[in-house]
Parts: C-alpha cells; sequence; structure tokens
C-alpha cells in the first residue's frame, strides 16, 4: 500500500515540472524565433515536444491504472517511463550543448 500511495505525489511533480518546462522552453523558442529566417534553437523545440509528451503520458499514466486496469500492463508503464526519461536526458544534453557547457574533448 505505501508504494501506491508515493506514485500519485510523483506524477503531480512531474507534471509541475513539465509546464514549468514547457512555459520556459516555449518562451525561448517565441524569442529567438526570427520571422525572416524562422530559426529557433532545435535543442529548444525538442525540449517543448518533451514537456508535451510527458503531459500526454502522464494522462495515461494516471488514469489507465485506476479505471483502465487492462489497458495499463505494468511493462507498458515501466517503457513509457524510459522513453519519456530518455527525451528528457537527450534535449538536457542537447541544450547544454547548444549553450556551450559541454566540453569538447
Amino acid at each position: 500500500m505505501g508504494l501506491e500511495m508515493l506514485v500519485l505525489p510523483l506524477r503531480a511533480i512531474q507534471a509541475v515540472f513539465a509546464i514549468i518546462t514547457l512555459g520556459l522552453m516555449a518562451d525561448v523558442v517565441n524569442s529567438w524565433w526570427h520571422p525572416y529566417s524562422g530559426w529557433s534553437p532545435s535543442s529548444a523545440r525538442f525540449l517543448v515536444f518533451a514537456s508535451v509528451w510527458t503531459i500526454l503520458v502522464l494522462v495515461y499514466l494516471i488514469i489507465a491504472p485506476l479505471k483502465f486496469t487492462g489497458v495499463a500492463h505494468k511493462f507498458a508503464i515501466v517503457a513509457i517511463d524510459l522513453v519519456t526519461a530518455l527525451f528528457w536526458f537527450a534535449g538536457f544534453i542537447a541544450w547544454a550543448d547548444h549553450l556551450g557547457l559541454c566540453p569538447v574533448t
């Protein structure tokens, strides 16, 4: 019973951070977008995608285990969480590279 009580608050925290990141990266994309060149950093656009993906996935991860237990397979939930974590990891590595924070070897 203890682990189930911890999942929903963690999903809520995950949603809050996804919304914060969505707002910040959308502002970056909007402020760096030039009307003539149409350029904005692809890493920022990818983080916008990762935020939207996370919000959509959270709908499934919260509702499916509660209401539709047949489609909430435990391995599907783990796979979706891993893909989401991979998107965030790749997005933040790309953003750090764009900002010049990754050392060149």
